[in-house]
């Protein structure tokens, strides 16, 4: 795993949007695992990256689960299986935040909101992840069991 810190005004989002290909880099180019990521097509890219905005405002009546289902046919069909169903449920108990699957995603906290998203890009399994914000503490070894398994 890698980590990009650093102060505020940076340019760490910055970094994270071109990863993303929402900006295109001034010079040279954005390689991931020998890639440039240029050359993907829209759809291939997002298999590879998930970018998750700072600010995320979620009006539609949409629960966790609801959403977690969406991250996870996410580019594959919408077609629903039993292996989908359990995925999502085990995603959302390795969070921690099982209990918040029939809640509505716009009447979350922000760390509740922040918990979700980490829980999306993790069912996503994506190649490069750009967060809102850390998990609580508590949360992160749970997370990490769920991606690596412990």
């Amino acid at each position: 795993m890698t980590a990009l810190i650093g102060p505020n005004a940076s340019g760490k989002s910055t970094l994270f949007r071109v990863i993303a290909g929402l900006l295109k880099p001034s010079t040279g180019m954005v390689n991931l695992n020998g890639t440039d990521l240029s050359t993907l097509a829209s759809r291939n890219r997002l298999r590879r990256v998930c970018f998750m905005p700072q600010f995320f405002a979620a009006s539609a009546a949409l629960t966790v689960f609801d959403v977690m289902m969406m991250a996870r046919k996410n580019l594959a069909g919408w077609r629903v299986s039993a292996e989908d169903m359990g995925a999502v449920g085990a995603a959302l108990h390795d969070a921690g935040i099982g209990h918040l699957s029939e809640s509505y995603i716009s009447e979350l906290s922000g760390g509740q909101s922040q918990m979700v998203s980490v829980a999306q890009a993790l069912i996503r399994q994506a190649d490069v992840y750009r967060g809102r914000s850390h998990p609580h503490p508590p949360r992160r070894r749970a997370l990490r069991c769920s991606v690596g398994g412990c």
